[in-house]
């Protein structure tokens, strides 16, 4: 894997956590501990350039449904 892959992976993983986080500070999602997740290139390109199981993993963690936590995780985002 390429350093500027590598570095875009780790990018996207840092601004998911602190979008999650602003979330947890405004109410919008339940305190909880944020579990680590997955940041992959898919294997058909068509759909997209990175895939990303945030939504997934923490859907237990939230007690929510994992297209909610997407969601808001997106709206708290600062890209």
């Amino acid at each position: 894997m390429s350093i500027i892959v590598s570095e875009a992976k780790e990018q996207i993983k840092k601004c998911i956590i602190d979008a999650a986080k602003a979330a947890i500070t405004s109410g919008e999602l339940n305190s909880a501990e944020l579990t680590d997740f997955s940041v992959e290139v898919p294997a058909n390109r068509e759909h997209g350039d990175y895939a990303v199981n945030a939504a997934m993993v923490w859907s237990k963690i939230f007690r929510t449904a994992p297209r909610k936590i997407a969601e808001t995780v997106l709206k708290n985002a600062d890209f």
